[in-house]
């Protein structure tokens, strides 16, 4: 939940960069905002959130809990890069780099995936993994292309 919530204030950082944040109103800006301390707030007085139980299944060797952990932090850090990079140039943009970090989480996420048997991570990854590598090769092109 923090990687999601990190990611989703780079995302409000990002459309800040393009020039468009200020273009919605300011009580839907608010509300974005405020949004995610909502949701956390609820599920935290309503005790869904159950830290015991994620770091406690018995039903995952903890080696896997580990692997699946690296690789939705490696993921998430995607993100991270991202925004360095875009503050950086003063734009929003995603760089090879990017890309790069995006199919190593993927990549580790995949595996995950496979050894649990999760058709949900399976398919979601799978795709990504096709498309992060299709970015790769295409921004590779480009910069043989423009040296």
């Amino acid at each position: 939940m923090l990687g999601q919530t990190i990611t989703y204030y780079i995302y409000i950082r990002n459309i800040q960069l393009q020039n468009d944040w200020k273009k919605l109103h300011v009580l839907l800006r608010w509300f974005v905002l405020l949004f995610p301390f909502f949701i956390i707030g609820y599920g935290y007085n309503n005790n869904v959130i159950d830290v015991d139980f994620l770091f406690k299944n018995e039903a995952i060797p903890k080696w896997l809990l580990w692997t699946g952990i690296i690789g939705q932090v490696l993921f998430t850090l995607r993100f991270v890069y991202q925004w360095i990079y875009s503050e950086k140039k003063k734009d929003s943009v995603l760089p090879l780099g990017f890309w790069i970090i995006s199919l190593s989480g993927s990549l580790i996420i995949f595996t995950y995936a496979i050894i649990r048997k999760d058709p949900v991570l399976l398919a979601g990854h799978a795709l990504g993994l096709v498309i992060y590598t299709r970015n790769i090769i295409i921004i590779k092109k480009d910069v043989k292309i423009n040296s």
